[in-house]
């Protein structure tokens, strides 16, 4: 508690609660084996009475339980009980003192050892010992129950008077005075009580260091320091110097006067010392308070200028992070230049920015963007030769200008009638070696030079605007390609659509003699002539189906298929589909199996597209599935797992027991006329195209995994109801 630190150790309660009820149990074990160790007089001294012993093990109860209140009511609780316990007890011995009688109860705990010769009253406590036990049990009772400052003040007053009365008894004992250790009848108070009342009391004392004396003794100021340094001699010092006064008069050293002196003299100096001590400590915390309160101030100080440093940053950061989200967000230049304008303005702590573009074809320089209030009308020009704008571009580094009416360039155009002694810097725009233009910042005379942060953001606001430009140009060109794919696929889409046509009629034709030649209505047919005129029939339905599919693959290509969405069941349409096929896997021996996971919410999405593509995948199947083998078509709902994007997406798989396909050739089978083999003649090698167009219309998409030797399991993903309208709205 010297530390100045002002708090009690958190051991210091619980550790005089452990002392007081140890050397009270070891008296009641003594008592109870009759060992005489601690229970016999000796020299003059008496034991500590069995009632006694019990009493401080029901206050140090007290103690430890009201230490640990804050855990809850069932700790005051058992406190509250000890404390009563010894507060009912003691008025009893009080009152056996007070009158001479005996009412019993010295007796009732180990009588055969309390009525030993030689003992007398030893069961009895004495009258202090009595009152300073029923001053710290209502000490208990204030301190653990009380809310006020009264209560715990009063509190610490009962325990400073009950810790005291034991004091008293053992300078009594040290100095030989009868009178401080007995007081009334012939019960005196034992030495070992009067150690285990005063180490209880002093506990008693700091249970709540909050408020009054000990609230004072524990303070972190001076005055709580000077009390822990200060008190322990004043108390400690007057009885050594006593006890040594009573020492030589014993011997026969000096008298009780000369004794008397030496005792005031020898108070008077170690007194003062122990003054002059407190005060140079005094002085030394005051010092250092002084020290570190200047320190506080260039603490304080330099803790206002990182934090004003701090908010600029913060700012430039969040300036940066507009410009940067104006540069990712904003298609065109229109749109993001002036953001990173004011972005620049705010970060940089200019008065005005200016945004310039290269003109090349007329050698000018054009203002696209500006922000503060020294600046330029958007839209003015001025000459590109010899202007800052070209020497920033050409040296690639900031051109710092002191005062603009007298740097003998071109500057934007109009600024010199706004503010023609303000100081600039000029900030390249590049952007892929090519340059574009430049961003001036402009600042009022009367302010300081741009510093080398400032222009180091500068240099960053520079690089986003040139970027802005560059993506511009990106978004202009991939637009433009895109409108020209657009443009390529309709034109084949009609070309097709024409050539389909007039090849259709043709077609349509040479059906229509080849149904005269085999109804016999031009002449009669042999066999092998009928058989010749069916492989051609085929071979024109063939042709037929392969210009519609080709037709339906550039529909899809060019975005210009019909999609008519409602609420479907995916595993109804799934099996509807898988029904259809059977006959076909069963002549081959094919096992084909329809599953679906559970109950499922509807799709929103064109049933009549999911069973083009579901009868595609049904037919490669059933092509490439081997005799024996197995087709299994499953539905559900499913995440992650190659899922074409984030959430819960309808699936329908396709697994079949095929050859399986090799990983180089994933990409290519969903390509028009691909083939796993060059001469596989299964199919015309546009299904799987059609397939994936038609899925990724629908919203969703066509994917394959496989293992070569194993099957192939094909994909159709398609979008869930919530997230499909949301595209939709989008």
């Amino acid at each position: 508690m010297g530390d100045g630190s002002g708090r009690v150790p958190a051991w210091l309660v619980p550790a005089a609660a452990g002392v007081t009820a140890a050397l009270a149990a070891l008296v009641l074990l003594d008592w109870a084996l009759v060992a005489e160790l601690l229970s016999r007089t000796v020299a003059g001294y008496v034991p500590m009475s069995p009632w006694t012993a019990a009493e401080l093990l029901l206050a140090a109860a007290a103690l430890w339980l009201g230490h640990g209140r804050q855990r809850g009511r069932h700790w005051r609780v058992g406190a509250s009980a000890c404390a009563l316990l010894v507060v009912a007890l003691a008025p009893a011995f009080l009152v056996q003192s007070a009158t001479g009688t005996n009412l019993g109860i010295d007796e009732l705990l180990f009588p055969r050892a309390i009525l030993r010769p030689g003992l007398p009253y030893a069961g009895r406590i004495a009258p202090n010992a009595a009152v300073s036990l029923l001053a710290m049990g209502a000490a208990s009772l204030l301190l653990t129950w009380g809310r006020g400052r009264a209560a715990v003040i009063a509190g610490q007053v009962l325990a400073l008077g009950a810790g005291l009365i034991a004091l008293l008894a053992l300078i009594g004992y040290a100095y030989g005075v009868r009178g401080l250790y007995l007081l009334v009848g012939a019960v005196r108070m034992a030495p070992s009580t009067a150690v285990g009342l005063l180490v209880a009391a002093t506990g008693f004392f700091l249970l709540r260091p909050e408020h009054g004396p000990a609230g004072v003794a524990t303070a972190p100021d001076l005055g709580g320091l000077a009390v822990r340094r200060l008190l322990p001699l004043i108390v400690v010092l007057p009885l050594v110097l006593g006890r040594f006064d009573l020492a030589g008069e014993r011997a026969g050293l000096w008298g009780p006067r000369l004794g008397a002196a030496l005792t005031a003299i020898a108070e008077i100096i170690m007194l003062g010392t122990a003054v002059w001590v407190g005060g140079a400590l005094l002085g030394r915390l005051d010092r250092r308070r002084s020290d570190a309160e200047a320190a506080r101030g260039r603490l304080l100080r330099r803790e206002r200028t990182a934090r004003a440093g701090a908010e600029r940053q913060a700012r430039a950061e969040l300036a940066l992070r507009r410009a940067a989200e104006a540069v990712s967000a904003a298609l065109t230049i229109e749109e993001v230049v002036p953001r990173i304008a004011e972005s620049a303005l705010e970060a940089t702590g200019s008065d005005g920015v200016v945004v310039k573009r290269v003109l090349a074809e007329e050698d000018a320089v054009e203002v696209i963007a500006v922000a503060g209030s020294t600046v330029p009308r958007v839209g003015s020009r001025g000459p590109y030769r010899g202007s800052f704008t070209e020497a920033a571009l050409v040296h690639g580094r900031v051109e710092a200008v002191p005062v603009i009416a007298e740097s003998g360039r071109p500057f934007s155009p109009g600024l010199l009638e706004v503010c023609g002694q303000c100081r600039a810097a000029v900030v390249p725009l590049v952007a892929g070696g090519t340059p574009i233009g430049a961003l001036a910042l402009v600042r009022r005379p009367e302010r300081a030079p741009f510093e080398d942060d400032e222009l180091a953001r500068a240099h960053v606001f520079g690089d986003l605007a040139a970027l802005a430009f560059h993506k511009a140009q990106l978004l202009e060109d991939a637009q433009r390609s895109r409108d020209e794919v657009l443009h390529a696929a309709e034109a084949r889409a009609r070309l097709l659509r024409g050539f389909s046509h007039d090849i259709k009629n043709a077609l349509g034709a040479a059906s229509g003699h080849l149904t005269l030649l085999e109804e016999g209505l031009i002449g009669a047919l042999e066999a092998e002539q009928r058989e010749a005129l069916s492989r051609a029939r085929g071979a024109i339905a063939a042709a037929v189906e392969l210009i519609d599919d080709l037709v339906e693959l550039t529909r899809a290509e060019a975005g210009q298929l019909s999609i008519e969405p409602r609420a479907v069941e995916l595993h109804r349409v799934a099996a509807e589909v898988a029904e259809g096929f059977r006959p076909q896997a069963e002549r081959r021996r094919i096992t084909l199996h329809v599953e679906a996971a559970g109950p499922q919410p509807a799709a929103y999405t064109d049933p009549a597209r999911v069973r083009q593509v579901l009868g595609n995948l049904l037919s490669n199947a059933v092509k490439y599935t081997p005799e024996g083998g197995r087709i299994t078509v499953r539905s559900g709902e499913r995440t992650g797992g190659g899922a074409p994007g984030p959430g819960t997406w309808h699936v329908v798989d396709v697994e079949n027991t095929g050859p399986g396909i090799p990983p180089e050739k994933r990409d290519v089978i969903f390509q028009e006329f691909a083939r796993l083999e060059p001469g596989d003649q299964r199919g015309k090698g546009l299904g799987l195209a059609i397939g994936r167009q038609v899925a990724r219309a629908l919203g969703g998409d066509l994917t394959v995994q496989s293992t070569p030797g194993r099957g192939a399991t094909f994909t159709l993903w398609i979008p869930a109801a919530g997230r499909r309208r949301k595209e939709r709205a989008a």
